[in-house]
């Protein structure tokens, strides 16, 4: 509950699945109140330890591998980086493990101004291609463990696989730097050209990259 004794939000938790989480962001100044019911239609007593942990705030460097952390039960990561528009990049997460183990992660993609670009979420890790980002400023990658648990990862963000290629030219070489990353091709066609040219020449480049 908000300081004025609002409802700001709630969450349902079962012991199944080992707890759960609030996600509280941007809070205004004050004292907030959190109630834990008692369960629908019983009459057992309660028994669970409760944390407040302020969010994992890096930035991230392209190229560079960062080693997530979260050791607090309940607590997230903001992970934000710089881009320009149009600029591609790929967001690689791997070596995931959480606590308890098997549990899957939310890694959701924000824009300037808060809009969701993408999400993904995964048991073992993800990759999500962010190819012609909308516009210029700090992105935030949102990582949120599912049900509050503990977290380690690898996580990366590297320039994305983006190349201009013309019919009849030299082959480019094409790699990707993390499992499930793609690759982006572009070519100017004169007025005219025909279609079966250029399948042949994207042919071409399908079996020489296979």
């Amino acid at each position: 509950y908000r300081p004025d004794g609002s409802q700001l939000t709630y969450q349902y938790c079962y012991a199944s699945e080992g707890g759960c989480g609030l996600n509280l962001s941007d809070l205004a100044a004050g004292t907030y109140k959190v109630v834990a019911q008692a369960p629908y239609g019983g009459s057992g007593t309660m028994s669970f330890n409760a944390v407040l942990s302020e969010d994992l705030v890096a930035t991230l460097t392209p190229g560079a591998a960062f080693d997530l952390v979260l050791e607090r039960r309940g607590q997230n990561a903001r992970l934000s980086f710089a881009a320009q528009a149009g600029q591609t990049v790929v967001f690689n997460a791997s070596q995931q493990r959480t606590t308890p183990s098997g549990r899957s992660v939310y890694y959701t993609v924000y824009r300037p101004g808060g809009a969701v670009v993408q999400q993904g979420l995964t048991a073992d890790g993800t990759t999500l291609n962010l190819a012609d980002l909308p516009v210029t400023g700090q992105y935030l990658i949102y990582v949120d463990p599912l049900y509050g648990e503990s977290l380690s990862a690898r996580v990366l963000l590297a320039p994305g696989a983006v190349h201009q290629v013309e019919p009849g030219a030299q082959p480019s070489a094409v790699a990707t730097q993390v499992a499930g990353q793609n690759a982006y091709f572009s070519f100017t066609a004169a007025q005219g050209a025909k279609r079966a040219d250029f399948e042949r020449e994207l042919m071409y480049l399908h079996k020489l990259y296979e």
